[in-house]
């Protein structure tokens, strides 16, 4: 599954996931912990920029 997360300057990343991916990056953003970034090796992301999460199967 194709997940895309929207930020609020308008850019859309594109990650590889699975529901359980989904899932917890959903709990993780309403949940309002700290800090929240996440590092791959491509990308390091502020998950507080994140306004919305899309998924395509």
């Amino acid at each position: 599954m194709k997940l895309k997360l929207h930020t609020r300057g308008g850019n859309t990343i594109a990650i590889q996931g699975d529901r359980t991916l989904y899932n917890e990056l959903v709990k993780y953003l309403l949940s309002g912990k700290q800090p929240n970034w996440v590092a791959s090796p491509s990308a390091i992301i502020n998950l507080s920029d994140i306004i919305a999460i899309t998924k395509e199967k």
